[in-house]
């Protein structure tokens, strides 16, 4: 969801997945990247990915100005 109002933005996502439990490593959820925890490497979260997954973002922007808040977690 993305909001705008003169120089105002708000954005907000949301993420949540469940893949077979014998998942191979190419079909793990991992997080970590620009999109999802920012500041953070892929495989830093959980090196081998994880079967369930969810994460949240919420994004303030003001005059170009951004401020972030990512909370995310991979499992099994």
């Amino acid at each position: 969801y993305r909001a705008e109002r003169g120089d105002a933005s708000v954005t907000v996502r949301a993420l949540a997945g469940r893949a077979g439990e014998r998942a191979p490593l190419f079909d793990r959820f991992a997080l970590g990247d620009t999109r999802t925890l920012r500041g953070w490497n892929k495989f830093d979260v959980a090196p081998l990915g994880g079967t369930r997954v969810a994460h949240g973002s919420l994004e303030l922007g003001y005059n170009g100005l951004k401020v972030f808040y990512d909370a995310g977690s991979v499992w099994d």
